[in-house]
């Protein structure tokens, strides 16, 4: 299992600054009150193994594991495990297992997914084999291929998009949490 950890504190200069209320407040010069890291796993690398990231990260490469981000994740590589983040946007390549997504998730036209999507808004411009559940609305582009059922608030298929299964739109966000087929 491979971890990526956040810089530790001795390695951020850190400044104690008075606070009005006369008690006082550490700020790290020129960073964020939640720092954004980006790991990068490049074209050439394959992971075998779980990646458990606290920021964002990119894969290019391969991984033969799990993947959970707590932030965002970028694909332009291959995932043979599932896949959890905040956001992803995925650009190209292949997952093959579940993805479950907090927030939106974007999916271009070349890739493809085999595996359950579980996200909160969704943009899907790939081929996908697998059933789709989304808190919100989804979003099938004119290059969309899915088999499998989806469910979601609201849905928007553009000219072209393709769906064989069974579409289940409007339904109460409680079913949805749930999921719940009623």
């Amino acid at each position: 299992e491979v971890s990526v950890v956040e810089p530790m504190m001795d390695e951020i200069s850190v400044v104690e600054q008075p606070h009005a209320g006369g008690t006082s407040v550490m700020e790290r010069p020129g960073v964020p009150e939640r720092p954004t890291w980006e790991t990068v796993i490049t074209q050439d690398v394959i992971i075998e193994g779980n990646i458990i990231s606290h920021s964002n990260l990119r894969i290019l490469g391969k991984v033969e594991g799990n993947v959970n981000c707590e932030g965002t994740v970028v694909l332009t590589g291959n995932v043979n495990g599932d896949l959890s983040a905040n956001s992803l946007k995925f650009q190209t390549g292949s997952i093959h297992g579940n993805i479950t997504v907090n927030e939106d998730m974007l999916v271009e036209k070349q890739t493809m997914v085999i595996g359950d999507v579980r996200a909160g808004n969704a943009v899907f411009g790939g081929k996908a084999e697998g059933s789709f559940l989304v808190r919100e609305n989804l979003e099938l582009r004119e290059t969309a291929s899915v088999v499998g059922n989806i469910k979601a608030t609201g849905i928007v298929m553009y000219n072209g998009s393709r769906v064989r299964g069974m579409l289940d739109i409007g339904g109460e966000l409680e079913d949805i949490d749930r999921g719940s087929g009623e």
